[in-house]
């Protein structure tokens, strides 16, 4: 995938856990030729079917307060994925862009 098709203000999303389904966004706030730099998103929850599993969306522009406190931190496009871009977050998790992330509704659960 080329840096070409990653704009600033794109989400990308984090899905993560073991015995429950996290959801993360970050948005990208600056790009250069070889790496972009984002935020972590404040999410909103939207009504479930039961107590366990319940929806989430962004809430873009609106950086969480709590784990941007240093500021933006800085993450190199490095995978180039089938599907879409990815950002490496940690040494064990990727966040894959999503085109019109607004559009959708993303699944968590808990124990």
């Amino acid at each position: 995938m080329s840096m070409d098709t990653i704009n600033v203000n794109d989400v990308f999303v984090q899905r993560w856990g073991y015995s429950c389904t996290i959801v993360d966004f970050y948005q990208v706030v600056h790009k250069t030729p070889k790496s972009v730099k984002v935020v972590r998103l404040k999410t909103r929850s939207i009504a479930g079917e039961n107590q366990q599993s319940y929806f989430v969306k962004p809430m873009l522009n609106e950086p969480d307060p709590y784990y941007n406190r240093d500021g933006p931190k800085l993450y190199r496009v490095i995978f180039s994925d089938v599907f879409a871009p990815s950002i490496k977050i940690a040494n064990y998790a990727k966040a894959y862009k999503v085109d019109n992330v607004m559009e959708h509704e993303f699944a968590c659960t808990r124990d």
